[in-house]
């Protein structure tokens, strides 16, 4: 009896050793993996590490290639505002520049003037009506660093050609002398995200003219005529801010300009047969000269 019960114990306490050997082993297992699993989240954490450090990498490149591609390429152009160019389409905004005393107005101004507000109606269309004040406060507001030069111009009529740069600059929209007497709108006609300006009839002058001009706002083409316009200040008006300064920018870059034909916009006053043509969107009456006293 004894030795059965001797036996009994010794199996229970081979049983016992068996049994923790069992935990132990098993307990070791586990954290064998859980140290596997430890190492491949860390190498999983040096993967994430190096991909965030590439995107790091592309990130700079990509702040390097924005930083090249704002290099300014003007000489007189501040880079904030060259920074400013962009592919707004163009507003329906209508400019016009003369004194608001209407007894300086010549007779078919009060013409024009009105075919504009008839085949441009509002609200669908705003109207800027610009004087000498306003227009030296708008630069002043808008274009500081121009000011000095706006002021030192000769003659107003100078003030009054370069101002209406600055203001397709700022505000874009349509530009019109106001002797340009309008028969048609022709708004939909215009390319909406391009500069467009007639072409001259008068070829021994200029090729295109300033009198109207369109075209979204914070295009580069009008920075390319307002840097242009430097050194050219004691120039004769056609060459210092007129026709004759577009001209040139033109040539240099044709592509960012839409030419519309003279025939339908700018028709020849010294051809009857299509100047009194009134099946055109438009024509220049031209009814002034800048050497005029009012506008000196």
């Amino acid at each position: 009896m004894i030795k059965n019960l001797f036996l009994i114990i010794i199996l229970i306490f081979i049983i016992y050793i068996l049994f923790s050997n069992s935990k132990i082993i098993n307990q070791f297992t586990n954290t064998n993996t859980d140290t596997d699993n430890d190492n491949q989240d860390t190498e999983n954490d040096n993967q994430d590490t190096d991909n965030d450090n590439q995107d790091t990498d592309n990130d700079n490149q990509d702040t390097d290639n924005d930083n090249q591609d704002t290099e300014n390429p003007f000489t007189n152009i501040p880079i904030e505002v060259f920074n400013k160019i962009s592919n707004e389409s163009l507003p329906k905004i209508i400019h016009h520049i003369c004194p608001n005393d209407f007894k300086r107005w010549h007779i078919e101004w009060l013409i024009c003037y009105e075919s504009w507000h008839r085949l441009y109606p509002e609200p669908e269309y705003q109207h800027m009506h610009w004087d000498d004040k306003e227009l030296e406060e708008f630069i002043g507001e808008y274009y500081p660093w121009f000011l000095d030069i706006f002021k030192s111009y000769d003659v107003n009529i100078k003030r009054y050609d370069i101002s209406r740069i600055f203001l397709l600059h700022h505000y874009g929209g349509i530009y019109a002398d106001m002797d340009y007497i309008a028969y048609k709108n022709f708004f939909d006609e215009l390319p909406v995200d391009k500069v467009s300006i007639p072409e001259s009839p008068y070829k021994w002058n200029e090729h295109i003219q300033n009198s109207l001009m369109m075209g979204p706002p914070n295009n580069i083409f009008w920075l390319y005529v307002i840097d242009e316009c430097y050194g050219r200040t004691s120039w004769n008006v056609f060459s210092s801010t007129g026709p004759q300064l577009l001209t040139p920018v033109y040539f240099k870059y044709p592509d960012l300009v839409n030419i519309l034909p003279y025939e339908l916009y700018n028709p020849n006053i010294y051809e009857p047969e299509s100047y009194d043509n009134n099946n055109i969107y438009c024509k220049h009456l031209i009814t002034t000269s800048w050497s005029h006293e009012d506008i000196r």
